[in-house]
């Protein structure tokens, strides 16, 4: 989940998945602000760790054929809300704030801040 809010979209559910943000400048500055986020939310994790703890963390990430996970149930979802509202548009702030990472975003979220020994 995300800790910014860049705007409402006008087309689905999940901000950062091309199924449903079909605007390439929303897209985009959602994409930016979920790598921002990611960053801080690594910084803040790493500064809670005990010398040698360890950080376990699961990530939403594409699947191999390029799918994010629930973005097809998302669509249905949203297509079931708009039969709820009197308009489209009403669902534009109805949006579920978190950022699907590809492995290499992940990977960069930790890698920027010294101290990560980083498996996957």
């Amino acid at each position: 989940w995300m800790k910014s809010y860049p705007g409402d979209i006008s087309s689905g559910l999940y901000a950062t998945d091309p199924l449903h943000n079909s605007d390439p400048e929303s897209l985009q500055a959602w994409k930016e602000a979920g790598r921002l986020d990611f960053a801080e939310f690594t910084q803040a994790r790493y500064r809670e760790l005990k010398v040698g703890g360890h950080f376990i963390g699961a990530v939403a990430c594409p699947k191999e054929n390029g799918d994010y996970p629930w973005s097809k149930v998302g669509i249905v979802i949203y297509l079931a809300l708009q039969t709820k509202v009197a308009k489209a548009e009403d669902l534009a702030p109805c949006v579920l704030p978190c950022c699907w990472r590809t492995e290499e975003e992940v990977r960069e979220g930790f890698e920027n801040n010294d101290g990560w020994e980083l498996q996957v």
